[in-house]
Protein backbone atom coordinates (compact mmCIF):
# COMPACT_ATOMS: atom_id res chain seq x y z
CA UNK A 1 0.00 0.00 0.00
CA UNK A 2 1.43 3.25 -0.83
CA UNK A 3 2.19 6.30 1.53
CA UNK A 4 -0.67 8.45 -0.82
CA UNK A 5 -3.49 5.40 0.26
CA UNK A 6 -2.55 5.00 3.76
CA UNK A 7 -2.39 8.96 4.43
CA UNK A 8 -6.06 8.72 2.92
CA UNK A 9 -7.00 5.75 4.92
CA UNK A 10 -5.51 7.86 8.32
CA UNK A 11 -7.38 10.67 7.70
CA UNK A 12 -10.15 9.19 7.09
CA UNK A 13 -10.18 7.42 10.31
CA UNK A 14 -9.09 11.13 11.98
CA UNK A 15 -12.23 12.63 10.75
CA UNK A 16 -14.02 9.77 11.99
CA UNK A 17 -13.40 9.86 15.69
CA UNK A 18 -13.57 13.54 15.38
CA UNK A 19 -16.86 13.76 14.48
CA UNK A 20 -18.10 10.57 17.19
CA UNK A 21 -16.26 12.85 19.89
CA UNK A 22 -17.17 15.96 19.16
CA UNK A 23 -20.70 15.21 17.78
CA UNK A 24 -23.26 16.41 20.92
CA UNK A 25 -25.15 14.17 22.94
CA UNK A 26 -29.05 14.03 21.51
CA UNK A 27 -31.41 15.79 23.78
CA UNK A 28 -33.74 13.55 25.71
CA UNK A 29 -36.93 13.58 25.59
CA UNK A 30 -38.43 15.46 28.78
CA UNK A 31 -39.90 12.72 30.86
CA UNK A 32 -43.32 13.52 31.49
CA UNK A 33 -43.57 13.22 27.17
CA UNK A 34 -42.25 10.21 27.25
CA UNK A 35 -45.73 8.72 29.01
CA UNK A 36 -49.13 10.18 26.58
CA UNK A 37 -52.27 9.22 28.02
CA UNK A 38 -55.87 8.79 26.71
CA UNK A 39 -59.03 8.55 27.72
CA UNK A 40 -60.12 5.29 27.88
CA UNK A 41 -63.83 4.39 26.15
CA UNK A 42 -66.40 3.40 28.37
CA UNK A 43 -69.09 2.29 26.37
CA UNK A 44 -71.11 1.51 30.16
CA UNK A 45 -70.94 4.90 30.86
CA UNK A 46 -72.58 7.62 29.55
CA UNK A 47 -70.35 10.12 27.44
CA UNK A 48 -70.65 13.20 29.40
CA UNK A 49 -68.03 15.72 30.81
CA UNK A 50 -68.43 14.04 33.98
CA UNK A 51 -70.17 10.59 34.00
CA UNK A 52 -69.06 9.59 37.58
CA UNK A 53 -67.07 10.16 40.41
CA UNK A 54 -63.39 10.98 40.04
CA UNK A 55 -64.88 11.13 36.49
CA UNK A 56 -63.67 7.00 35.07
CA UNK A 57 -63.13 3.96 36.76
CA UNK A 58 -59.46 4.28 36.56
CA UNK A 59 -60.27 7.13 38.91
CA UNK A 60 -58.08 9.62 37.19
CA UNK A 61 -60.09 12.71 37.43
CA UNK A 62 -59.22 13.74 33.95
CA UNK A 63 -61.94 15.43 31.51
CA UNK A 64 -61.78 15.39 27.78
CA UNK A 65 -63.48 18.41 28.00
CA UNK A 66 -61.34 21.34 26.88
CA UNK A 67 -62.47 23.20 30.28
CA UNK A 68 -62.97 26.83 30.78
CA UNK A 69 -61.24 29.49 28.43
CA UNK A 70 -61.59 32.22 31.20
CA UNK A 71 -63.28 32.75 34.43
CA UNK A 72 -65.32 35.50 34.72
CA UNK A 73 -67.49 35.10 38.41
CA UNK A 74 -69.03 32.07 38.70
CA UNK A 75 -73.16 31.82 39.72
CA UNK A 76 -73.99 30.55 43.06
CA UNK A 77 -77.15 28.11 43.19
CA UNK A 78 -79.36 28.20 46.17
CA UNK A 79 -80.72 25.12 47.30
CA UNK A 80 -82.25 23.49 50.49
CA UNK A 81 -79.48 23.42 53.58
CA UNK A 82 -78.67 19.78 52.50
CA UNK A 83 -75.28 17.65 54.02
CA UNK A 84 -74.23 17.27 49.87
CA UNK A 85 -72.41 14.77 47.55
CA UNK A 86 -70.33 16.21 44.88
CA UNK A 87 -71.64 15.58 41.50
CA UNK A 88 -72.11 14.79 38.13
CA UNK A 89 -72.64 16.27 34.69
CA UNK A 90 -74.40 15.60 31.37
CA UNK A 91 -74.02 16.89 27.88
CA UNK A 92 -76.02 19.92 28.79
CA UNK A 93 -73.89 21.35 31.88
CA UNK A 94 -76.79 20.17 33.72
CA UNK A 95 -76.11 18.95 37.14
CA UNK A 96 -76.85 15.77 39.00
CA UNK A 97 -76.32 15.50 42.58
CA UNK A 98 -77.80 13.76 45.81
CA UNK A 99 -78.72 15.11 49.57
CA UNK A 100 -80.76 15.37 52.54
CA UNK A 101 -83.81 17.18 52.58
CA UNK A 102 -85.93 16.40 55.82
CA UNK A 103 -84.03 13.21 56.45
CA UNK A 104 -84.48 11.99 52.95
CA UNK A 105 -82.65 11.59 50.13
CA UNK A 106 -82.87 13.87 47.20
CA UNK A 107 -81.90 13.46 43.46
CA UNK A 108 -81.47 16.78 42.14
CA UNK A 109 -80.80 18.08 38.53
CA UNK A 110 -79.60 21.63 37.89
CA UNK A 111 -80.02 22.79 34.00
CA UNK A 112 -77.54 24.77 32.64
CA UNK A 113 -79.46 28.45 33.11
CA UNK A 114 -78.42 27.04 36.91
CA UNK A 115 -81.99 26.63 37.77
CA UNK A 116 -83.21 23.29 39.84
CA UNK A 117 -85.47 20.96 36.59
CA UNK A 118 -86.86 18.06 38.84
CA UNK A 119 -85.79 17.01 42.30
CA UNK A 120 -86.89 13.32 43.10
CA UNK A 121 -87.20 11.64 46.85
CA UNK A 122 -85.57 7.59 47.30
CA UNK A 123 -85.48 6.47 50.86
CA UNK A 124 -85.19 7.83 54.52
CA UNK A 125 -81.75 8.67 55.44
CA UNK A 126 -79.82 11.13 57.62
CA UNK A 127 -76.95 11.63 55.42
CA UNK A 128 -75.78 10.98 52.14
CA UNK A 129 -71.95 11.28 50.39
CA UNK A 130 -72.28 9.51 47.82
CA UNK A 131 -72.49 10.43 43.83
CA UNK A 132 -74.88 9.86 41.51
CA UNK A 133 -73.54 7.90 38.05
CA UNK A 134 -74.38 8.78 34.59
CA UNK A 135 -74.99 5.02 32.65
CA UNK A 136 -75.26 4.45 29.16
CA UNK A 137 -78.92 4.56 27.37
CA UNK A 138 -80.09 7.38 29.42
CA UNK A 139 -80.24 5.59 32.91
CA UNK A 140 -78.81 6.85 36.50
CA UNK A 141 -77.15 4.44 39.26
CA UNK A 142 -77.64 6.30 42.68
CA UNK A 143 -75.52 4.59 45.87
CA UNK A 144 -77.20 5.63 48.90
CA UNK A 145 -75.70 4.42 52.74
CA UNK A 146 -77.41 1.64 52.59
CA UNK A 147 -79.18 0.97 49.16
CA UNK A 148 -78.58 0.91 45.17
CA UNK A 149 -80.91 2.11 42.91
CA UNK A 150 -80.68 1.93 38.82
CA UNK A 151 -83.54 4.80 37.41
CA UNK A 152 -84.17 5.45 33.93
CA UNK A 153 -83.35 8.75 32.84
CA UNK A 154 -86.74 10.05 31.13
CA UNK A 155 -89.48 8.39 33.20
CA UNK A 156 -87.20 8.10 36.97
CA UNK A 157 -88.89 5.17 37.40
CA UNK A 158 -86.29 2.75 39.73
CA UNK A 159 -85.67 -0.27 37.36
CA UNK A 160 -84.04 -2.56 40.40
CA UNK A 161 -83.01 -1.83 44.03
CA UNK A 162 -80.51 -3.18 45.51
CA UNK A 163 -80.30 -3.12 49.76
CA UNK A 164 -76.95 -3.79 51.53
CA UNK A 165 -76.63 -4.06 55.46
CA UNK A 166 -74.16 -0.70 55.83
CA UNK A 167 -72.22 1.77 54.39
CA UNK A 168 -71.25 1.60 50.75
CA UNK A 169 -68.96 3.42 48.95
CA UNK A 170 -69.73 4.59 45.20
CA UNK A 171 -70.54 2.06 42.71
CA UNK A 172 -67.94 1.56 39.68
CA UNK A 173 -68.95 0.23 36.39
CA UNK A 174 -67.60 -2.67 34.53
CA UNK A 175 -67.14 -2.84 30.90
CA UNK A 176 -69.79 -5.08 30.76
CA UNK A 177 -72.41 -2.79 32.87
CA UNK A 178 -71.58 -4.91 36.35
CA UNK A 179 -71.43 -3.21 38.89
CA UNK A 180 -68.24 -3.06 42.02
CA UNK A 181 -68.36 -1.49 45.63
CA UNK A 182 -67.43 -2.46 49.16
CA UNK A 183 -69.53 -2.52 52.03
CA UNK A 184 -69.56 -2.98 55.80
CA UNK A 185 -71.03 -5.73 58.55
CA UNK A 186 -69.10 -7.43 57.10
CA UNK A 187 -66.59 -5.96 55.65
CA UNK A 188 -66.57 -6.74 52.15
CA UNK A 189 -66.06 -6.28 48.03
CA UNK A 190 -69.60 -7.17 46.26
CA UNK A 191 -70.28 -7.26 42.54
CA UNK A 192 -73.69 -7.25 41.03
CA UNK A 193 -74.84 -7.87 37.59
CA UNK A 194 -76.47 -5.34 34.92
CA UNK A 195 -79.79 -6.08 36.95
CA UNK A 196 -78.68 -5.66 40.36
CA UNK A 197 -78.48 -9.48 41.11
CA UNK A 198 -74.89 -10.35 43.38
CA UNK A 199 -72.25 -11.81 41.01
CA UNK A 200 -69.81 -12.42 43.98
CA UNK A 201 -68.66 -11.02 47.13
CA UNK A 202 -65.23 -11.17 48.75
CA UNK A 203 -65.15 -10.77 52.76
CA UNK A 204 -61.76 -8.95 54.14
CA UNK A 205 -60.38 -10.60 57.13
CA UNK A 206 -61.94 -9.71 60.42
CA UNK A 207 -58.83 -6.96 61.68
CA UNK A 208 -59.13 -4.99 57.87
CA UNK A 209 -59.87 -1.53 58.38
CA UNK A 210 -61.29 0.31 55.29
CA UNK A 211 -61.43 3.80 53.99
CA UNK A 212 -64.37 2.82 51.88
CA UNK A 213 -62.60 4.46 48.91
CA UNK A 214 -63.87 3.58 45.17
CA UNK A 215 -62.87 0.81 43.42
CA UNK A 216 -60.73 1.07 40.42
CA UNK A 217 -60.66 -0.89 37.41
CA UNK A 218 -57.44 -1.71 34.88
CA UNK A 219 -57.84 -0.06 31.27
CA UNK A 220 -58.42 -2.94 29.58
CA UNK A 221 -61.60 -3.66 32.04
CA UNK A 222 -60.23 -7.09 33.43
CA UNK A 223 -58.84 -6.02 36.78
CA UNK A 224 -60.16 -4.37 39.44
CA UNK A 225 -58.15 -2.91 42.73
CA UNK A 226 -58.86 -1.97 46.17
CA UNK A 227 -57.04 -2.58 49.43
CA UNK A 228 -57.81 -3.00 52.98
CA UNK A 229 -55.64 -1.63 56.41
CA UNK A 230 -52.92 -5.15 55.21
CA UNK A 231 -53.06 -5.05 51.21
CA UNK A 232 -53.21 -3.76 48.08
CA UNK A 233 -55.84 -6.02 46.26
CA UNK A 234 -55.93 -7.84 42.25
CA UNK A 235 -59.08 -9.38 41.17
CA UNK A 236 -60.41 -10.34 38.32
CA UNK A 237 -63.86 -9.52 37.09
CA UNK A 238 -64.84 -12.81 37.83
CA UNK A 239 -63.99 -12.34 41.83
CA UNK A 240 -60.35 -14.49 41.50
CA UNK A 241 -57.64 -12.84 43.16
CA UNK A 242 -54.82 -12.21 41.25
CA UNK A 243 -51.84 -10.64 43.83
CA UNK A 244 -52.22 -8.62 47.11
CA UNK A 245 -49.30 -6.34 47.60
CA UNK A 246 -48.35 -5.42 51.21
CA UNK A 247 -49.78 -1.88 52.48
CA UNK A 248 -48.33 -2.36 56.13
CA UNK A 249 -51.20 -1.45 58.21
CA UNK A 250 -51.81 1.71 56.27
CA UNK A 251 -54.87 3.48 55.33
CA UNK A 252 -54.79 3.67 51.45
CA UNK A 253 -55.76 6.87 49.37
CA UNK A 254 -56.49 8.13 45.93
CA UNK A 255 -55.88 5.16 43.91
CA UNK A 256 -55.84 6.16 40.03
CA UNK A 257 -54.99 3.54 36.83
CA UNK A 258 -52.86 5.31 34.04
CA UNK A 259 -52.85 3.78 30.10
CA UNK A 260 -50.25 1.65 31.15
CA UNK A 261 -51.86 -0.17 33.80
CA UNK A 262 -49.71 1.17 36.55
CA UNK A 263 -51.53 1.82 39.97
CA UNK A 264 -50.88 5.18 41.87
CA UNK A 265 -51.50 5.19 45.50
CA UNK A 266 -50.89 7.46 48.98
CA UNK A 267 -49.74 4.87 51.73
CA UNK A 268 -50.38 6.82 55.16
CA UNK A 269 -48.22 4.31 57.27
CA UNK A 270 -45.62 4.41 55.00
CA UNK A 271 -45.77 8.51 53.89
CA UNK A 272 -45.57 8.14 50.45
CA UNK A 273 -46.73 8.18 47.32
CA UNK A 274 -46.60 4.57 45.70
CA UNK A 275 -46.59 3.28 42.02
CA UNK A 276 -47.16 -0.77 41.20
CA UNK A 277 -47.32 -1.87 37.58
CA UNK A 278 -50.18 -4.02 37.00
CA UNK A 279 -48.54 -7.21 37.68
CA UNK A 280 -48.31 -6.09 41.54
CA UNK A 281 -44.94 -5.31 41.63
CA UNK A 282 -43.57 -2.15 42.91
CA UNK A 283 -42.45 0.25 40.24
CA UNK A 284 -41.11 3.21 42.93
CA UNK A 285 -42.15 4.60 45.86
CA UNK A 286 -41.28 8.39 47.06
CA UNK A 287 -41.18 9.82 50.16
CA UNK A 288 -43.60 12.36 51.16
CA UNK A 289 -40.83 13.70 53.77
CA UNK A 290 -38.07 13.56 50.09
CA UNK A 291 -40.39 15.81 48.82
CA UNK A 292 -40.34 18.62 51.64
CA UNK A 293 -43.40 18.08 52.84
CA UNK A 294 -45.53 17.95 55.87
CA UNK A 295 -48.18 15.79 54.56
CA UNK A 296 -50.52 14.64 51.57
CA UNK A 297 -53.88 16.07 51.73
CA UNK A 298 -56.23 13.70 51.96
CA UNK A 299 -59.80 15.52 51.83
CA UNK A 300 -58.79 16.75 48.30
CA UNK A 301 -58.31 13.68 45.59
CA UNK A 302 -55.26 13.99 43.19
CA UNK A 303 -55.20 14.21 39.07
CA UNK A 304 -52.87 12.49 36.50
CA UNK A 305 -52.60 14.76 33.04
CA UNK A 306 -52.09 13.83 29.57
CA UNK A 307 -48.31 13.47 29.63
CA UNK A 308 -48.57 11.11 32.32
CA UNK A 309 -47.48 13.90 35.09
CA UNK A 310 -49.69 13.46 38.32
CA UNK A 311 -50.64 16.25 40.75
CA UNK A 312 -51.86 15.99 44.56
CA UNK A 313 -52.50 18.43 47.01
CA UNK A 314 -50.26 19.02 49.84
CA UNK A 315 -48.28 21.06 52.55
CA UNK A 316 -44.86 21.86 53.13
CA UNK A 317 -43.24 21.42 56.04
CA UNK A 318 -43.92 25.18 56.73
CA UNK A 319 -47.51 24.33 57.21
CA UNK A 320 -48.04 25.89 53.30
CA UNK A 321 -50.54 24.69 51.54
CA UNK A 322 -49.95 24.25 47.81
CA UNK A 323 -50.05 22.09 44.90
CA UNK A 324 -47.13 19.77 44.09
CA UNK A 325 -47.04 18.08 40.95
CA UNK A 326 -44.50 14.42 39.72
CA UNK A 327 -43.34 12.92 36.64
CA UNK A 328 -44.45 9.70 35.89
CA UNK A 329 -41.38 8.18 37.42
CA UNK A 330 -42.27 9.93 40.93
CA UNK A 331 -39.52 12.57 40.87
CA UNK A 332 -40.72 16.06 42.06
CA UNK A 333 -41.30 18.33 39.23
CA UNK A 334 -42.64 21.73 41.13
CA UNK A 335 -44.36 22.50 44.47
CA UNK A 336 -46.79 25.98 44.02
CA UNK A 337 -48.25 27.26 47.10
CA UNK A 338 -51.99 26.95 46.21
CA UNK A 339 -54.74 26.79 48.25
CA UNK A 340 -57.31 24.00 47.27
CA UNK A 341 -60.07 21.88 49.01
CA UNK A 342 -61.72 19.95 46.26
CA UNK A 343 -60.65 17.49 44.04
CA UNK A 344 -58.05 18.68 41.30
CA UNK A 345 -59.36 17.84 37.90
CA UNK A 346 -57.65 17.80 34.51
CA UNK A 347 -58.98 19.49 31.44
CA UNK A 348 -57.60 17.69 27.87
CA UNK A 349 -55.02 21.37 27.66
CA UNK A 350 -53.48 19.48 30.56
CA UNK A 351 -54.93 22.50 32.73
CA UNK A 352 -55.28 22.10 36.31
CA UNK A 353 -58.27 23.16 38.08
CA UNK A 354 -58.81 23.66 41.82
CA UNK A 355 -60.91 26.14 43.95
CA UNK A 356 -62.15 26.89 48.06
CA UNK A 357 -65.05 27.78 50.17
CA UNK A 358 -64.49 28.78 53.04
CA UNK A 359 -66.68 31.27 55.45
CA UNK A 360 -67.57 34.21 52.55
CA UNK A 361 -64.42 33.70 50.58
CA UNK A 362 -64.51 31.46 47.55
CA UNK A 363 -62.04 30.70 44.64
CA UNK A 364 -62.27 29.16 41.50
CA UNK A 365 -58.93 28.59 39.41
CA UNK A 366 -56.48 26.80 37.09
CA UNK A 367 -53.01 26.15 36.51
CA UNK A 368 -50.84 25.10 33.87
CA UNK A 369 -48.55 21.78 33.37
CA UNK A 370 -45.47 24.28 34.74
CA UNK A 371 -47.76 25.15 37.99
CA UNK A 372 -48.08 28.93 36.74
CA UNK A 373 -51.27 30.27 37.44
CA UNK A 374 -53.83 30.74 34.26
CA UNK A 375 -57.00 32.18 35.22
CA UNK A 376 -58.22 32.75 38.99
CA UNK A 377 -61.37 34.45 40.12
CA UNK A 378 -61.76 35.21 43.94
CA UNK A 379 -64.99 36.34 45.23
CA UNK A 380 -67.41 36.21 48.05
CA UNK A 381 -69.58 38.41 50.64
CA UNK A 382 -72.49 37.13 49.48
CA UNK A 383 -75.64 35.91 51.74
CA UNK A 384 -77.18 32.48 50.62
CA UNK A 385 -80.22 33.24 52.21
CA UNK A 386 -81.10 35.89 49.88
Amino acid sequence: MNKAIQLIILCGLILLLVGLYSCDDPIPDEVEDLYPQEQIPWPTLADTPYPMVRHDPQGTNRSSEAGVTSIQGATLIPTENYYESPMALDNENGIYRLGTKSGTTVLEYFNSQDSLDWDLSIEHSPEVGNVPSMVANDQYLIPNKRSIWKMEGQSYEALWENQVIDHLTNVTIGLSGELYFITGDPKRVVSLDNNGAERWTFTFPVHSSLGYLPIVISPDGEQIYFADGAHIFAFSTDGEMLWQYPALESWIFHMMIDNAGNIYYVSDSERSIVCLTQGGDLRWQTSIDSLGLKKIQTYAGPTIDYLGNLYYTCKDTNNVQGVISLDNEGYERWFRPYTTVIDLLCDKNNRIYLGYSWNRDHYMGAISKDGDCVESDQFGSFDLNK
